[in-house]
């Protein structure tokens, strides 16, 4: 499971590391770059957002960071968009009531 919280922080980097990660490195390939989170979503069971809201705008164009389209492929893999899946993303926060471990469940 890949959970996502800020897509403007990519950590793409030199075409170098294709060879580095071995045999499921074209996963990683960016633009003639490395990219560790194309290849994170690529090859995730599941891609997380952190609110349904969020889910929408990351399939987005305005909002997916260049992203947008290797998320849409991964289609009922993303989790938090009703559009593609009817699970609910995994908000922010720990819940309505006060912290602590015994409500914490």
């Amino acid at each position: 499971m890949l959970s996502l919280h800020n897509l403007a922080h990519q950590g793409a980097t030199g075409s170098e590391w294709l060879d580095v990660i071995g045999p499921r490195g074209h996963h990683y390939e960016w633009w003639g770059g490395t990219n560790p989170l194309t290849g994170a979503i690529a090859l995730a069971d599941r891609v997380v957002a952190v609110s349904p809201h969020h889910a929408s705008e990351i399939l987005s164009v305005e909002g997916g960071f260049g992203l947008d389209g290797p998320l849409r492929d991964r289609g009922g893999a993303v989790i938090g968009d009703p559009q593609w899946d009817r699970h609910l993303a995994v908000g922010s926060g720990i819940g309505p009531g006060p912290p602590g471990p015994v409500l914490d469940r």
